[in-house]
Parts: structure tokens; sequence; C-alpha cells
């Protein structure tokens, strides 16, 4: 999918001088993005707040390895990406609704040193059939997969001790989850109406009493 030649044309805004950020497509004209380490001897470090919003061209994107901070809203209802990868040793933060509303979204990889997932990030998100968090990763904000409806399994780390409130609302096809044993607690509505999910292990979690409100398949 993705060739060695990154793409040229795209907007890049200075942040000192040894870093810039990523900040729009510019005269761009490629659907299959492949994002530069470096601009004018500048590291790429950051993809800007909105950077690729509305963008209806994307088919996919490769985020190397330099880029740290993917922004709010940075490619929101980008309706035809396909597939996102990010390098290993990359991304550690993904701003709120980053990629809400990507219903065409289906490769989605995350790298090794994800930590922090925004608020709504990955809403609405309806064509990921599966989810694996990286080892690392330990805060996800408030409905982070909400109304991913195609997806099937999820397989959370140890190191994501909080389910927060609504983190799974509305996967209506979500049949497996894997929770870790060092999980905590499960917020309010963190599996609202998932209405195939027929088991799962909660362990020793203190479970908020909506938590699986409308989990009509639920046995156990």
């Amino acid at each position: 999918m993705y060739t060695k030649t990154v793409s040229t044309g795209l907007l890049f805004t200075a942040l000192n001088d040894h870093e810039c950020a990523l900040s729009g497509i510019g005269t761009c004209t490629d659907d299959h993005l492949v994002i530069p380490e470096q601009h004018m001897g500048r590291a790429v470090t950051q993809i800007t707040d909105m950077a690729f919003a509305h963008n209806h061209d994307i088919i996919s994107v490769l985020i190397p390895s330099t880029i740290k901070h993917v922004g709010d809203y940075a490619f929101a209802w980008c309706h035809n990406l396909h597939a996102v990868t990010i390098e290993n040793h990359g991304v550690s933060k993904i701003g709120e609704r980053c990629f809400i509303g990507c219903d065409k979204l289906t490769q989605l990889y995350l790298g090794d040193c994800l930590t922090t997932i925004g608020e709504k990030a990955f809403a609405f998100c309806a064509s990921i059939r599966t989810l694996a968090l990286p080892y690392g990763t330990r805060t996800v904000g408030h409905s982070a997969f909400e109304g991913c409806r195609s997806l099937e399994t999820v397989i959370l780390p140890e190191t994501l001790n909080t389910l927060p409130n609504n983190m799974f609302g509305a996967c209506i096809s979500l049949t497996s989850v894997s929770l870790s044993s060092l999980t905590r607690s499960i917020g309010y509505y963190a599996f609202s109406y998932c209405r195939n999910l027929r088991h799962i292990n909660v362990g020793n979690a203190v479970v908020d009493e909506q938590a699986f409100y409308g989990c009509e398949s639920l046995a156990s």
C-alpha cells in the first residue's frame, strides 16, 4: 500500500529551530499519504489540530516515528480513509476526536508507544472489526470507540486500569473483550448497548451499575 517515497506539497509550521508540525494538505495530491520525518532540516514531531479534517481524498496514511502527538480532529470525518499505520517508537498521544467519523477505516495499527487516547478519538469508525491497544496505553478518554458498530473483538493491555464512561457504547457487533486482571474500574455505560456481548470476565474491577446497560445477550 505504501511506497518509500514521501508525500510532497504538504503544509508545515515551524515550532522551533529543530522541530515543525504538519498542518495541512497544501498542494499535495496523494491519496496514500506518507508523512516525511523531516522538513527543511526540522524533525516533524506533531500533526496539528484539524490538519486533515473533512478531507475526502485520503485513503491511507503512514505516520512516522518522529511524530509524537496527533492533534484534536486531525483526521476527523475523512470518510474515505481506510488505513492508518503509526510506526513503532512514534506517537504517544492521539487527540480528542482525532479520527471521529472515519467510517471506512478498517486497518488500524497504533504503534508501540501510545499512552493516551483522547475522548471520542475513534467514535463512529463504523468499519473497524478488531482492536488491540498497545501495551503502555494508560489513559483513554470517554466514548473513545463509541458507535464502532462493526467492532467484534477487543484486546486491552494490563496498563489500562480504568475503562472510561461509554468507551464502547453502541458497539453492536462486539462479541469478545479481553480485559486485564489489573483492570480496576469499568465506567458508566462503558459497554452500553453492546447487544451481542455474551461473556466478559470483570475480575475484581469496580463496575458501574449501568456499565452493561442494554447488553441483552450478556450471560455472565
